[in-house]
């Protein structure tokens, strides 16, 4: 039988497949296949997918492919036999899925928006659109997950998408997100005002993406107000006087805009209020002063009196003065505040009350005979009544009132020149005084005759007081032998001679002028100088040493003085009422010249010829004894005296011993005197005629002045020397020698016997060392008493020659604090008062050993003991060292003669104090400082240890002990290799163990000192190994891991996959396949993955760890805190276990981008914009994945200092200043600060952008600042402004005008101190002199603290005076100015006619009255007053005319005679 038989297919060898994105579908193709009918393929995807296409073609096209998986293709050719399926090599991709998550971030006020999504694998780029309504769009390109667009539009509402492209594919966009921009700034501000409203219409053009607007309008004074509105205008009311910047935002439910240029302008001044009026009487002057207005430069004051005459005024100040007021006005006085644009409304009225007018006119007419002046002047307009002073030029003061225009002075004083002055007076104010005319009164009698005797030369000066309107005077003297020629002089003064001693006379002086002689003065009667004493004669009492002296007596001498002088100067005076003196006093062994004087009680005559006599010789003088306590000897010196030639000491001792030496120089030596004595020494002057100058004295001890005297008397007792000086007869000695010393007296009628010789040394010395009293520092010190010892000194020195000593009135005393280790003389020394120390014999003694010094300590680990170490000690013959252990308290010690010593059998694992002390004898010394050891650790106990088969390592664990400060775990593997571990606590885990080994472990402990031995050992047999790889496959942000592994080539296990993180939690899937997906996978986790073959995980067939990370989690617990003095901000948050490095964005709200790298959890930002809101996200990265962003936060940065700031100071004491500046954003308090240059501050809290700083010291510079707080942080300190606190101008400013000489007037300014510590005041003036614009004159005081300054000017001047005051900081403003004139000058070209009778002159400038005066020799008369250039004269025959010129400031000088005739 024959048949065909069809072989199977042959299978294709050029399979391939292209991929179109567009469709999702992928067309394979193939060559043709020899025997083949029908083909089909099918692609297996890599997320499950498996599609499929047949033909019979060999082509065929794929569709409905699922995005973003893997294809292998499948291959299969058929006939009608057979069918031959075989996988090929070939492989695709289907497209990019679109991307997930998508977002857009934007920040107002920031053109730039950020849009994220999340990454996907595989993908090569991402392109995100923003279109907007309009169509316009924006493109931007991204590798990552973050896409930045700054340029959006304002206004616009944004559509956003994203795709994912990989070669020529994209994926489809990703689900939209939406972003309304930032609305537009608003265009086209204009703002309409007019000058009589306080509202301003604002205009503006459209913004677009505007839902409402608001504006902010900021006054120049610091006024700030907003508004909203939805519509482009608003007419809003405003304060008045401030110029304004308004701008306006636009706003959506989302944003705001950018502000827009600010529209400017400025409203009216506001209307001037609290007005005041007042009037300064004397200068004819009406003022008032007001508020200051907001907005004002100019004021314009306006006066309307009732005559119907408007007076202007206008200022720049808040005050103002007119000086044409006229006298008698009322005003009423209104103010309109102006700037360069607009009025402000009138101000309230107020009035002012003018001064009436000035008298005139004032003629005073002196009665000789009764003394009363008769005074008339012309009226004054405005005049209620008038009030008349006289003011004598001594001050005397003169007045009375009245209501008409004349009156009476009586009273006035003799020989006085009074100024007479009226002024006028109504209910408001006084006239200033009128023009001075001058009345003279009748001279004096003499008064205050006094005389003044001359005691030498026997003249009389008599002396008297100017009498007032005395030409000459004359004196008269009367005496016994009749009248004395007179004086006849025009002093005050008179001399009389060649008058007799022993006289009286009577005086009296005459006053005469040209009209009247006065009455003559008291009279005055004078005695004369007495005669002096006649016949002098004087005596001298041998016995007594008194010298007497008689004499004549003088007529009227009521008593004497007889003086007693020697050559070299020494003066004794002896004074009686008789004529006979004794003089007791006088000094032994001088020549005396004697002589009398005699005394009236007013003047002493000159001395007596004199008489000479030589007083009885001296005792010793200055005598002293000196004692020599080393010698035992005394030295005793004296003083040489006239006519004695030689001097003889002799002493005795209390134990009966005499001694005695003479000498004819100026002393002698006592030798031989017996240690512990007292000695009475008596010292005698011989001159061949007397014998009896006996010295009585002590010798010098040297005591204090306090020094008690011993008594011994019924009652033994002590005295100070100073209450003995009733017992001279028995103390001489101590009285005598005025030195203090030791007496004892024998009875109450015994002789004295003075100090001490010198002490006897003590004897038998010795000491006693306690070893046991203050560390064997104490040694016991007795000897037997020395006679004349008052008192001891025990005195220890070392041989390093540092010492230490007690003192005792007994036999023994202890020396302290002696130092360790030391050989010590002692000494004894005996002390008596004026004595120096008489010393022992010495003896030795050793006090106690030092402690032992550096003292080391060796544990000596091996051996289980310690050894002991220390430096030598030369004091001591053994040492004992001990270690008490801390926990048990029990003590093991050892001994040594030499520098070391070791104990040994240390128990294990405790803790010790050591210390060492040396030995000598029966004494020790103190233990050396403490010093802690330990020994070494024990060996660990209870160590045993296990296999983790999934992280092949051991844990091993063991009981801790105290003694071990660390453990570590020793690992040796069979082949040798090791593996170690190190602790603090109970465990250790062995990591990376080799599989299928035999480990065997020990463990040790180990202390700062020693290591322990090693424990008992153990053996663990790790997981065999089996399974050569694994592969790990893992998205970055999915929950699953796909573990794929090599199954085995026969049977069917199941094989487990474990995970294990860092957290030792586990994770795990099974399959009979070679893979399988472990799930729950949790971000930020270290996983170690292993695949075993049953559920045994340390079978055989088990493969070795493979470690794997998986993504950071989004950072959490994101903080920002500001660091309010650098004004950075630190950001943190929680650490991820697998981040390598963390990437910090923050976003201004002003477009500000930071941006920060680094591998902590941690962060600082800095050089931050001040006042501003940062928006801060955190992104965490690894080798493989980024996190997702962190939850925004935001934080606010420091405020920025306030801007702008401007100071002003008010003047005065305790003054203020005002501060006002820009705000800060974000600010919610202000503190505005001044400083002084001594450091004291003050300072004002508000939360406006001004405030008032109270207590600013005038005198004071400060330093004015300002800073801003929002609540947590300061800003820095604003620019600070350097103002001193001025005084204000002196108050009480006034000028008067005062004499005038050669045409020049002195004017007097005054003011009143301001109250500014240290103030100095400066006066200037302006003006002209005679009206002539090219006389002018510029002038200044110096700077002086005076309160008055005195300025010469002109005649005929015109001035304006101001004051100011200054400190050491500032200077005030000038005051309000002063004017005024000075006096006329004198009228020029006088003429007389007589046949007519008149006189005239040219007028003076400034004169507002003339006065023509005729001048014989007999006075000056006044003949008419006028404001006229021409005056009629009467009853003038003889002399001369001269014309004057007045006005409010005086009386000019004289013109030019003219004759009279």
């Amino acid at each position: 039988m024959t048949g065909s038989l069809i072989t199977a297919p042959c299978l294709s060898t050029s399979v391939s497949a292209v991929v179109d994105c567009a469709t999702d579908s992928v067309l394979v193709s193939w060559s043709a296949i020899a025997g083949a009918e029908n083909y089909s393929v099918a692609a297996l995807g890599s997320g499950g997918q498996r599609v499929s296409c047949s033909t019979s073609q060999n082509h065929c096209n794929i569709s409905s492919l699922q995005c973003d998986q893997q294809f292998n293709l499948t291959f299969s050719s058929t006939n009608q036999q057979c069918q031959m399926t075989s996988t090929t090599n070939v492989t695709f991709q289907s497209r990019p899925c679109a991307p997930l998550q998508p977002e857009v971030n934007k920040l107002c006020g920031n053109k730039m928006s950020v849009m994220s999504w999340d990454l996907r694998e595989g993908v090569a780029y991402y392109i995100a659109r923003a279109v907007s309504a309009e169509g316009g769009y924006q493109l931007c390109n991204s590798t990552n997950s973050v896409c930045s667009f700054s340029t959006l539009g304002c206004g616009e509402t944004y559509t956003f998408t994203v795709t994912a492209h990989r070669g020529q594919c994209q994926s489809d966009a990703s689900a939209p997100v939406y972003l309304t921009t930032d609305p537009c700034k608003p265009e086209n501000m204009t703002a309409h005002v007019s000058c009589d409203s306080e509202t301003a219409a604002l205009n503006w053009s459209k913004a677009k993406g505007a839902s409402f607007y608001t504006l902010l309008a900021t006054g120049s004074l610091g006024y700030i107000v907003d508004f909203s509105t939805t519509s482009t205008n608003l007419s809003v009311s405003l304060i008045c006087g401030q110029s304004y910047s308004v701008t306006v935002q636009a706003h959506n439910i989302y944003c705001e805009s950018q502000p827009s240029t600010p529209a400017v302008f400025r409203l009216a001044p506001c209307t001037p209020l609290n007005l005041v009026t007042y009037e300064e009487c004397n200068n004819q002057l009406g003022s008032v002063s007001w508020g200051p207005s907001d907005g004002a430069n100019m004021y314009t004051a306006t006066a309307v009196g009732r005559d119907g005459l408007t007076h202007l005024c206008v200022t720049n100040g808040t005050s103002c003065t007119w000086e044409d007021l006229h006298c008698g006005e009322i005003y009423n006085v209104t103010v309109t505040a102006n700037d360069s644009h607009c009025t402000s409304a009138r101000s309230n009225s107020t009035t002012i009350h003018m001064a009436p007018c000035v008298p005139q006119a004032l003629l005073p007419i002196l009665d000789c005979g009764t003394g009363v002046a008769t005074l008339s002047w012309a009226s004054s307009a405005g005049a209620e009544t008038y009030e008349v002073t006289a003011v004598s030029g001594d001050g005397n003061r003169l007045t009375f009132s009245t209501n008409i225009t004349s009156g009476f002075l009586s009273g006035l004083l003799c020989g006085q020149q009074y100024q007479i002055t009226v002024r006028a007076i109504n209910r408001q104010c006084t006239s200033v005084l009128s023009s001075p005319a001058y009345l003279s009164s009748v001279p004096c009698v003499p008064q205050n005759v006094v005389s003044e005797l001359d005691c030498l030369f026997n003249f009389i000066n008599i002396r008297w007081n100017v009498s007032r309107g005395a030409a000459s005077y004359l004196v008269v003297a009367k005496g016994p032998e009749g009248p004395v020629t007179a004086c006849n002089t025009t002093a005050q003064q008179c001399r009389l001679q060649k008058l007799h001693c022993s006289s009286s006379y009577n005086v009296s002086v005459i006053a005469v002028n040209q009209q009247c002689n006065t009455s003559g003065s008291s009279i005055l009667r004078i005695n004369t100088v007495p005669c002096v004493p006649s016949h002098v004669q004087g005596s001298v009492n041998c016995t007594t040493g008194g010298v007497s002296v008689s004499w004549d007596a003088s007529v009227r001498a009521i008593s004497y003085a007889a003086v007693a002088q020697t050559s070299g100067g020494y003066t004794s005076v002896c004074n009686t009422t008789g004529t006979a003196c004794v003089f007791s006093d006088l000094l032994c062994g001088m020549n005396y010249s004697l002589a009398v004087s005699a005394t009236d009680g007013t003047c002493n005559t000159a001395q007596s010829q004199p008489v000479v006599l030589h007083t009885v010789s001296c005792k010793p003088q200055n005598a002293s004894a000196q004692l020599s306590c080393d010698t035992n000897s005394a030295v005793v010196s004296w003083e040489f005296s006239d006519n004695v030639t030689r001097h003889t000491v002799q002493a005795t001792g209390s134990d009966g011993h005499r001694i005695n030496c003479t000498s004819s120089n100026h002393s002698c030596t006592l030798s031989g005197m017996h240690c512990g004595q007292s000695y009475n020494i008596t010292v005698t002057a011989l001159d061949g005629v007397c014998d009896n100058s006996n010295k009585h004295l002590c010798l010098q001890s040297g005591e204090s002045a306090d020094s008690l005297v011993y008594l011994r008397t019924e009652k033994p007792r002590f005295y100070p020397v100073s209450d003995l000086s009733r017992m001279w007869d028995i103390l001489t000695c101590c009285k005598e020698t005025k030195r203090p010393c030791r007496c004892m007296i024998i009875n109450t009628n015994g002789s004295c016997s003075c100090s001490l010789s010198a002490p006897c040394a003590p004897s038998n010395v010795q000491t006693s060392l306690h070893c046991n009293i203050s560390n064997g520092g104490v040694v016991s010190v007795s000897w037997v008493q020395a006679n004349g010892a008052e008192s001891y000194t025990a005195v220890a020195v070392s041989n390093d020659g540092h010492s230490y000593s007690c003192n005792t009135t007994a036999a023994s005393c202890d020396l302290q604090e002696l130092q360790c280790g030391q050989i010590y003389n002692v000494s004894v020394y005996s002390l008596a008062r004026g004595c120096g120390r008489v010393k022992s014999t010495t003896s030795q003694v050793q006090t106690a050993p030092c402690p032992p010094q550096n003292v080391s300590a060796i544990v000596q680990c091996d051996l289980g003991s310690v050894l002991v170490s220390w430096n030598p000690a030369v004091d001591a013959s053994q040492f004992r060292v001990e270690l008490e252990s801390e926990s048990t308290s029990a003590i093991s010690s050892c001994n040594s003669t030499n520098t070391q010593c070791s104990i040994a059998h240390l128990p294990c694992g405790e803790r010790f104090n050591l210390s060492v002390v040396a030995l000598r004898g029966s004494c020790q010394s103190q233990p050396s400082s403490d010093l802690s050891i330990s020994s070494a650790p024990c060996i660990p106990q209870g160590v045993n240890g296990t296999v983790d088969c999934v992280t092949n390592s051991a844990w091993v664990s063991w009981d801790v002990d105290n003694g071990a400060e660390s453990y570590t775990v020793l690992a040796v593997r069979d082949d040798g290799q090791n593996s170690t571990c190190s602790s603090s606590n109970s465990t250790c885990n062995v990591p990376d163990l080799g599989c299928g080994r035999s480990y065997t472990f020990v463990v040790t402990a180990s202390n700062a000192a020693c290591l322990s031995p090693p424990s008992n050992s153990f053996q663990l047999e790790t997981a065999p190994c089996a399974l050569s790889s694994i592969m790990v496959v893992a998205e970055c942000h999915s929950s699953v891991i796909m573990v794929q592994w090599q199954r085995a080539r026969s049977g069917k296990s199941l094989y487990i996959a474990t995970a294990e993180d860092q957290d030792r939690s586990l994770l795990s899937c099974n399959s009979s396949t070679s893979s399988c997906n472990l799930t729950n996978v949790q971000c930020d986790k270290e996983y170690i993955i292993i695949v075993a073959a049953s559920t045994n995980q340390c079978s055989s067939l088990r493969s070795p760890p493979y470690k794997i990370r998986t993504a950071p989690c989004q950072p959490s617990s994101v903080q920002a805190n500001v660091d309010c003095q650098s004004k950075d901000v630190f950001v943190s948050w929680d650490p991820s276990y697998v981040a390598q490095s963390y990437l910090l964005t923050a976003v201004g709200r002003k477009g500000d981008l930071k941006t920060c790298n680094t591998s902590d959890n941690n962060c600082t930002l800095s050089d931050l914009r001040c006042s501003n809101t940062y928006y801060v996200s955190v992104l965490a990265s690894n080798e493989n994945c980024t996190s997702l962003p962190s939850a925004n936060i935001t934080f606010q940065t420091v405020p920025c200092e306030p801007a702008n700031l401007t100071a002003n100071i008010q003047c005065g004491n305790s003054s203020s200043a005002s501060l006002s500046w820009a705000g800060s954003t974000g600010a919610v308090v202000y503190t505005g600060l001044a400083q002084s240059e001594t450091g004291t501050t003050v300072y004002c809290e508000t939360t406006h952008t001004s405030c008032i700083l109270e207590g600013l010291v005038c005198g004071t510079v400060y330093n004015f600042t300002v800073q801003a707080t929002d609540g947590l942080c300061n800003s820095s300190l604003s620019k600070p402004q350097t103002k001193g606190a001025a005084p204000c101008p002196p108050a009480g400013f006034r000028v008067v005008p005062r004499t005038v000489v050669n045409e020049t007037q002195i004017l007097r300014a005054s003011w009143s101190t301001v109250n500014c510590p240290n103030s100095e005041y400066l006066l200037a003036l302006t003006g002209s002199i005679q009206g002539n614009s090219q006389a002018l004159f510029d002038l200044a005081s110096y700077w002086t603290s005076r309160k008055f300054f005195e300025v010469p000017l002109p005649c005929g001047s015109s001035y304006s005076a101001t004051i100011s005051a200054r400190s050491s900081a500032a200077t005030s403003d000038k005051s309000a100015a002063i004017t005024g004139t000075t006096v006329p000058c004198a009228p020029l070209n006088v003429t007389f006619s007589a046949s007519l009778a008149e006189v005239g002159w040219n007028g003076s400038l400034f004169a507002t009255n003339y006065t023509v005066y005729g001048v014989t020799s007999s006075g000056r008369t006044k003949l008419c007053m006028t404001s006229k250039l021409l005056c009629s004269v009467t009853n003038f025959s003889s002399g001369h005319i001269v014309v004057t010129a007045s006005n409010t400031a005086g009386e000019s000088e004289d013109s030019v005679p003219v004759s009279g005739k």
